[in-house]
């Protein structure tokens, strides 16, 4: 796995939800997240962006994510598929809990993602499956030299980007579970006349138990 970067991130939220949940069970581990992505280069994209400013070519282009939040559902007795939460950080309230994971302001570029892994947070949860993770986008933009180019993302909504585990993905109790997501740039990119458009395709790409 490649080198992570780490980011400032709030943990008094998960902190206070994850001791809620552990009065429960009593077992709990942690849980780590980071994001990578995968597809080819896309240094031609550059060609569709803004005319306007000067672009300074010895700069490569930036495809720059900004992560808002992620949250993620551990299962609790006879609880495998949460439900969709309303808009906003979703409640702990369904028989197993969802704790936010990280909670603050990320960027990611997704060009730079690709051989080095973004460390997004982690907390202390739950031991337990984790049915889902949602991955909440506030922004995008495509960034060539001086020119910055806003890039739309219709599905970036406050419920955030579902990935579903297929329950494989269980934090131990007294361990640590690091999750590593895969940002699908082939088809999650596109462009045209308006210029870029996301369609967020994100994947477990990994994860492992230490």
């Amino acid at each position: 796995m490649g080198t992570r970067i780490g980011y400032a991130r709030s943990i008094a939220l998960p902190a206070l939800v994850a001791g809620a949940l552990l009065g429960c069970n009593g077992s709990s581990g942690t849980f780590e997240v980071g994001l990578t992505s995968s597809g080819q280069p896309l240094t031609a994209a550059s060609n569709a962006s803004s005319a306007s400013g000067a672009i300074d070519t010895d700069a490569g282009p930036r495809l720059n994510l900004n992560v808002q939040r992620v949250d993620i559902h551990i299962a609790g007795d006879g609880f495998d598929d949460p439900p969709d939460p309303p808009n906003g950080p979703p409640p702990p309230d369904d028989g197993g809990g969802w704790i936010t994971v990280f909670s603050g302001v990320a960027q990611v570029d997704l060009l730079l993602a690709g051989s080095v892994e973004a460390f997004l947070g982690s907390a202390v949860v739950p031991a337990g499956k984790v049915t889902q993770i949602r991955l909440v986008i506030s922004d995008a933009t495509w960034v060539d030299g001086a020119v910055i180019t806003p890039v739309a993302c219709p599905s970036c909504t406050k419920t955030g980007l579902k990935i579903v585990t297929m329950g494989k993905v269980v934090v131990p109790n007294g361990g640590t579970l690091h999750v590593t997501l895969d940002f699908d740039r082939d088809h999650s990119l596109h462009s045209d006349k308006d210029g870029f458009r996301l369609d967020p395709v994100v994947k477990i790409a990994g994860f492992s138990i230490r």
